[in-house]
């Protein structure tokens, strides 16, 4: 069987978080990611049949520039939902302006693969445990929630005690990427709703289910939140690594 190669070709201005977006989608196929477009020519042009070179994001000529050097198949990606993803959190004005953190005075409590006291035990976070306490404490109660990017809500239901999850929402979006928020004090959208980017699905609580007011945010890259709408990992890193990612710079990568 003829070797194939697939290589994904991104400027060296790419910045760290659509890198992390191509490793995501790439590293299941262990395809490889180059920076060089003369080592990505002499990888692909030696005539091996199907391979081919993925360019990422707006690089004009390169197409023409790699053909010229005997590379002729070439695809050319957009960074997927560039401008499409915004933060669940803050006014629109935090929002707008945050370029490296979370919006305004806005912070994460318990960010990303920390390893934290839960009740009855240990587990490592499967997001952000987003917290607002300027200009007084408690600040973010009642805040508004935001989709964080357009979609279609699959679960929006308050979750029994003993759970802690309280009103939950799921939403699943464009390239089968799924958010979930999470203690909600109220929730404004059902099962089933078309939801847009920005578009209130309800406010910040947490209070009420024994918790500081929060709002716990996750992204899913796989079906684990269709399937599961209150899927916690626990102690199982593996889990964690293959089901979620870093929603901040996920949403850094692909905010306008």
């Amino acid at each position: 069987m003829p070797y194939v190669v697939t290589v994904n070709l991104l400027q060296q201005t790419a910045t760290l978080a659509q890198l992390q977006h191509v490793a995501e989608r790439v590293y299941p196929q262990r395809q490889t990611i180059l920076f060089s477009a003369d080592d990505a020519a002499r990888l692909v042009a030696p005539g091996l049949p199907g391979s081919k070179v993925k360019v990422w994001g707006d690089w004009p000529g390169i197409a023409d520039w790699l053909t010229a050097r005997g590379v002729r198949i070439v695809e050319q990606w957009d960074f997927p939902g560039d401008g499409g993803w915004d933060f669940p959190i803050g006014t629109p004005a935090e929002r707008a302006a945050a370029t490296n953190d979370w919006p305004g005075d806005w912070i994460d409590a318990n960010p990303y693969g920390n390893l934290y006291e839960l009740s009855g035990g240990t587990a490592y976070h499967t997001g952000a445990d987003l917290n607002l306490n300027s200009p007084h404490w408690d600040a973010d109660k009642d805040a508004p929630v935001y989709a964080a990017a357009a979609g279609v809500v699959t679960y929006a239901r308050r979750v029994p005690a003993p759970s802690t999850w309280g009103r939950l929402v799921v939403i699943r979006h464009d390239g089968g990427v799924y958010t979930r928020y999470a203690h909600m004090g109220s929730m404004l959208v059902t099962e089933g709703q078309t939801v847009t980017k920005g578009q209130q699905i309800g406010t910040v609580g947490g209070a009420e289910f024994g918790l500081p007011n929060h709002l716990h945010f996750d992204v899913s890259l796989t079906e684990r939140l269709a399937t599961y709408p209150l899927d916690w990992p626990g102690m199982t890193w593996s889990r964690i690594e293959r089901d979620y990612t870093n929603p901040l710079t996920f949403i850094l990568a692909r905010k306008a």
